[in-house]
């Protein structure tokens, strides 16, 4: 399932690095497309799990096999809204393009660094699934949520002052919604570890 999300974030990343080469609507709606298809097989996933989860846990379990049965299925459902969350702003760059909102180069560059910092955090997270964490790992993942937050507050308050000074109103909406919602794939990440670290 993290596969398959760091997949999905990592197409949105490319389409948007294309609006700064060419116009990018094709691009952006092929991937959209693709996307839905990856996001429905992640809800199916979940259902699968689930269920298996459900059923182990009818079993005669100790207390730590119990506890981690919980952790598990905080995470893949952790990792469902993940993958929503990148359909979703998959789906507010095809509204921008669709809607000839579309991001200026000089918002793209803002963004690029932004939206790394979030998938370093999705690698991160994927190297450390199935595994016990290191200390290094740990305090990585703290400094990235953090770097995420203090990024996200900069950049929606560049937004609001592009609308004050008479920018494009419909865009930097689009802009500061998109930058709230890259901003919670990073709490997810952070949750997650969390969650690994724990169990």
């Amino acid at each position: 399932m993290a596969g398959i999300v760091s997949f999905m974030y990592s197409r949105f990343c490319s389409a948007l690095r294309s609006l700064r080469e060419t116009d990018g609507k094709e691009s952006v709606t092929v991937m959209c497309d693709e996307l839905l298809h990856k996001e429905q097989y992640v809800d199916e996933m979940l259902e699968t799990l689930s269920g298996f989860f459900a059923e182990c846990s009818r079993m005669k379990l100790n207390h730590l096999s119990q506890t981690r049965i919980a952790s598990l299925l905080r995470v893949i459902g952790d990792l469902e809204e993940m993958s929503d969350e990148c359909y979703s702003i998959s789906r507010l760059l095809e509204r921008s393009v669709r809607k000839n909102c579309v991001f200026e180069s000089k918002e793209i560059d803002e963004l690029i660094p932004y939206v790394d910092l979030v998938g370093e955090f999705l690698r991160l997270l994927e190297e450390r699934l199935g595994r016990n964490p290191t200390e290094e790992q740990r305090i990585r993942a703290a400094e990235l949520e953090d770097n995420i937050d203090k990024t996200r507050r900069k950049l929606q308050k560049m937004g609001r002052k592009r609308i004050e000074a008479g920018g494009n109103v419909r865009t930097e909406l689009i802009f500061i919604d998109l930058v709230r919602r890259i901003e919670k794939l990073g709490d997810y990440c952070f949750e997650i570890s969390e969650a690994v670290a724990a169990g």
